[in-house]
């Protein structure tokens, strides 16, 4: 009975891990081309930003135009993407931007999460006509990350999370300069981090069949 109970008490902590809230990774990467916006998981929202944004699918992800979650930031005029084809969802995307008009951090502020819940949040970056944004700190969770030296690129900032509470609040900061932001996606991606309910349920077996064997010997 004992170990039964001790079996029990191991899965639920399993299950438990997969709730724990907090940042699980931050990483940043060159935009090459479309695939490497990631689509997996289920869509939350997702937009472009700036003075003229412009709706468009990078990679079947449908970016939308609101810009209602951003704070400190205000719209750049300009063409800010070129690298990639006039003609891609990517570069459309890609093409406006919003940017901090002082030195304060800019925010962006995403609601509607789900407690207990894994994310994964992509911010996208591209500023080809000057050097506005090209060394920025990006702050999630109390998790840092920078963009150094950023240049004729496009980045991906990716960072996946457990929520603890029901909304995000990201910063962007550059004590020297100012900072920007051209649009960014946000993925429920729980499914796909959750601890495996096979491995669980065979640990559980596996558990019961040694209760069983030491009782025959008994």
């Amino acid at each position: 009975m004992k170990l039964r109970v001790l079996i029990a008490v191991f899965c639920f902590q399993l299950v438990g891990l997969s709730a724990s809230a907090g940042i699980i990774s931050l990483t940043q990467h060159d935009i090459v081309n479309q695939f490497d916006v990631a689509s997996t998981g289920t869509l939350v929202v997702a937009n472009s930003l700036g003075a003229s944004p412009i709706t468009g699918t990078i990679n079947g992800v449908a970016f939308g135009t609101d810009q209602s979650g951003i704070g400190n930031f205000t719209n750049g005029g300009g063409n800010f993407s070129n690298q990639y084809g006039t003609a891609t969802g990517l570069d459309r995307v890609l093409s406006n931007l919003v940017f901090t008009p002082n030195t304060a951090p800019g925010t962006l502020t995403l609601g509607g999460l789900t407690v207990g819940n894994t994310y994964r949040l992509q911010l996208l970056f591209s500023n080809v006509p000057n050097s506005t944004g090209d060394d920025q700190r990006i702050s999630v969770l109390g998790s840092n990350i920078d963009i150094v030296n950023m240049g004729n690129r496009g980045i991906n900032v990716v960072a996946e999370f457990t929520a603890d509470t029901a909304s995000l609040l990201t910063s962007f900061i550059d004590q020297g300069n100012r900072t920007i932001l051209n649009g960014y996606a946000l993925h429920d991606v729980t499914q796909a981090s959750a601890p495996g309910t096979m491995t669980i349920f065979g640990l559980s077996v596996f558990g019961l069949g040694i209760v069983r064997r030491r009782r025959k010997a008994l």
